[in-house]
């Protein structure tokens, strides 16, 4: 046998095989950045939206009711580049790992810690509008007795 051919033979397989994985790391690279500066786009026009209507005397309500859709979208946003991103971190894993029910494990486990915390956000910012809202009709509510003591 020929030791030097199958050398050879193995560093081109070695060096191909590279090449390969830094091409497939260039493409998750370009893909999650694409990704990334698509939401970041929405999120700023949101925030754009937001700043106009303060501009166009929007009552205090009315900007409440916008920042908490802005949040409300805005986590939808974070959470599907989440689940793009670790969508595809999970796919390469199982294409390199042999043992798919640990994999599948971890996924799932990764998928329901993710979903509670974006859960966590979405209910908090529900709970702190409903304060909002409270306070909002609490000063409403003082304003019109002072009003109606002046009188």
């Amino acid at each position: 046998m020929n030791w030097s051919l199958e050398l050879q033979l193995f560093y081109g397989f070695a060096v191909a095989a590279s090449l390969l994985g830094f091409y497939i790391l260039w493409l998750i690279q370009t893909r999650v950045k694409c990704k990334v500066e698509y939401h970041k786009r929405q999120v700023h026009e949101c925030t754009i939206a937001y700043y106009e209507s303060v501009l166009g005397r929007v009552s205090i309500k009315e900007q409440q009711v916008m920042i908490q859709e802005m949040i409300d979208k805005g986590s939808d946003k974070i959470e599907k580049l989440h689940k793009d991103t670790s969508g595809l971190a999970f796919t390469l894993l199982d294409a390199f790992v042999k043992d798919k029910k640990n994999t599948s494990k971890i996924k799932e486990t990764h998928d329901k810690i993710s979903k509670g915390v974006f859960n966590v956000l979405r209910n908090s910012n529900s709970k702190i509008g409903d304060i909002t809202d409270s306070l909002l009709k609490l000063d409403k509510t003082k304003k019109e007795e002072q009003e109606k003591d002046e009188s």
